[in-house]
């Protein structure tokens, strides 16, 4: 008789909640799990955000990654996540990234960075179908992925230790289920709504115990740092026989920098033509000096990040109102666009307005505002030795827990330290 197989939910599909299905793959454990997925926004990835741009004459695809820019590997950790990324051509190793990335910090050079030829969208989308490990039964059963699906409130059973939950999906549908695991990979803000609606604020970390104040969780989030704010703005530019000229010109006589740290511009603080993740501007191969140059009819796809004091300046002016309620401002939105614009057309791309194609204008302009980007100070500080996740106890029953909370808060904004939460969660798991 075949076991029951444990029903999760993970609330958020980003890098975190992703690769958490990756390490029970990677244990061969998925038919153990009927794992669910619910992601608030319409797309995957969480901050692992890809925006895309198919040009309809010529079919060819560009993205910019709105969030992430490019993976820094600090340790020899996950050498065998790395190893298959790089395999099935999910993430590309940059050889002498410094030469591509100006202003990267000196005690990186000699760290190895990676970029990804399809978006970081592809990395999420990679933890979610592909089953190391796994027999083809158990890798014929794709994780259940509801987008634009957001979590309101969840509530323990007291009795048969599960979760009840309550959903709100962008249709104005509401969802009731119940699961005998609840995942939060969500940020904090938003983790502490969800659980203050239930009174689970004020339940028990049961792998922390701290000397000075009581194991809550409201306390253990309270460690925490805020979140910085950045607006990420892409352009994406059809090129023509002059542009496509003009840019190869542009790149050779920059040495071949394709992202740039701008730190004495006031309103801009990264720049990047993002279509060297596709090798433009970089060597064809290892024994050539020669590079991949653009051609009419490509695609350039431009990103701008703003800076930190920028992006909490415009959004605290678009937010405000004579009653104090939160709205959007579209003629601030329009004004802040076209700051980008300006930057791309006068700054950092002049050569787009010259003569021969003067009236070079962006084929698609988007503008992202990540209110909630990197974490300033992680709770890893304060978490016992080891564990990269929090494990809360509604009742008094501390082996029954059955809600986890884990996402980049645990130990800093970077991708393996999101692999150690997830590979953290997971095993709890496997333990259950």
């Amino acid at each position: 008789m075949a076991l029951q197989r444990l029903r999760v939910l993970i609330v958020g599909c980003g890098l975190s909640g992703s690769a958490i299905r990756h390490f029970l793959a990677e244990k061969g454990a998925l038919s153990r799990f009927d794992l669910h997925f619910w992601e608030s926004s319409d797309r995957l990835g969480g901050r692992f955000a890809t925006s895309y741009f198919t040009d309809q004459e010529s079919g060819r695809v560009a993205f910019t990654d709105t969030a992430a820019q490019y993976l820094t590997r600090f340790t020899e950790d996950f050498g065998f996540v790395f190893d298959r990324l790089e395999e099935d051509r999910v993430l590309i190793r940059i050889p002498n990234a410094h030469h591509v990335i100006e202003g990267m910090k000196a005690e990186h050079h000699a760290l190895k960075h990676y970029v990804p030829p399809r978006g970081y969208q592809s990395v999420v989308e990679h933890f979610l179908t592909h089953s190391y490990g796994e027999s083809a039964s158990a890798s014929s059963a794709p994780a259940k992925v509801n987008l634009s699906r957001r979590l309101i409130s969840l509530t323990p059973s007291m009795t048969d230790h599960t979760v009840a939950v309550v959903g709100h999906e962008s249709s104005g549908n509401e969802i009731r289920d119940t699961f005998d695991a609840v995942v939060l990979t969500t940020p904090v803000p938003i983790t502490k709504e969800i659980l203050s609606r239930t009174n689970l604020l004020h339940s028990k970390v049961q792998n922390w115990s701290p000397d000075t104040v009581d194991n809550t969780v409201e306390s253990f989030l309270s460690g925490t740092g805020s979140y910085s704010q950045r607006y990420a703005f892409s352009a994406f530019y059809r090129l023509n026989k002059h542009s496509a000229i003009a840019l190869n010109s542009h790149i050779a006589n920059n040495n071949g920098i394709m992202v740039k740290y701008d730190f004495e511009d006031d309103m801009i603080r990264f720049v990047s033509i993002e279509n060297y993740k596709q090798g433009y501007g970089l060597p064809l191969d290892h024994e050539s000096s020669k590079v991949k140059e653009f051609t009419e009819g490509d695609v350039m796809s431009i990103l701008l990040h703003s800076s930190i004091p920028y992006a909490i300046d415009k959004q605290q002016q678009q937010t405000c109102s004579s009653d104090g309620t939160s709205i959007t401002n579209t003629q601030q939105l329009e004004r802040v666009v076209q700051e980008f614009l300006n930057k791309i057309h006068a700054k950092y791309f002049p050569f787009l307005h010259k003569e021969g194609h003067h009236s070079f204008s962006a084929d698609k302009a988007v503008l992202n505002f990540w209110d909630i980007s990197q974490i300033t100070r992680p709770t890893h500080s304060i978490l016992p030795t080891g564990n990269h996740l929090a494990l809360l106890s509604p009742n008094q029953e501390g082996n029954q827990v059955k809600i986890i909370l884990g996402g980049d808060y645990m130990r800093g904004s970077n991708f393996e330290n999101c692999l150690h939460v997830a590979k953290g969660i997971s095993d709890r798991l496997l333990s259950m």
